[in-house]
């Protein structure tokens, strides 16, 4: 029973590490480019009230969206680079050209007006249009295109 602690902590200690190192990657991306502020899509209840079977609610449970939001939220404040979470209902699903409400069937959002983006992307533009609405301020300069970074998870068998 030891055993399977210490290598269930080893797993562990290895996740922390990749959530460390690409929010740190991150965060210094968005200094670099002299951004100041980050905006991240509010996930709160994401998990509630969804079935959607067995091992896809198991990753979804899985998912450490808050401790990746904290790690990202510490890491640029200590380098002067504000963080805002917008609630982010719907954005995948709405166009941001008409406005439109469709929910996408693939990876695809495709509207009725012509527009054709991934979906993820279709997202981070309307969190981006969220953010700037709720502010209220005409933007002077044009802001930063929505950055994706993919998470490569490996882990070694012991």
């Amino acid at each position: 029973m030891k055993r399977k602690w210490k290598r269930i902590k080893k797993i562990d200690n290895q996740i922390m590490d990749g959530l460390h190192k690409h929010t740190t990657k991150f965060v210094k991306l968005c200094e670099s480019r002299s951004i100041g502020t980050i905006v991240l899509g509010d996930l709160t209840g994401v998990r509630e009230n969804i079935n959607y079977g067995k091992r896809a609610n198991q990753k979804l449970h899985q998912w450490a969206f808050g401790k990746i939001t904290q790690l990202i939220t510490y890491k640029a404040r200590t380098l002067g680079i504000k963080v805002e979470v917008i609630d982010e209902s719907y954005t995948s699903q709405t166009c941001p050209h008409c406005g439109n409400r469709k929910k996408p069937t693939n990876r695809n959002y495709t509207c009725k007006c012509g527009f054709t983006y991934h979906r993820d992307g279709v997202g981070a533009i309307n969190i981006r249009q969220k953010y700037l609405g709720y502010l209220g301020v005409p933007v002077a300069a044009t802001m930063a295109s929505p950055v994706g970074i993919r998470l490569e998870v490996r882990c070694c068998s012991a």
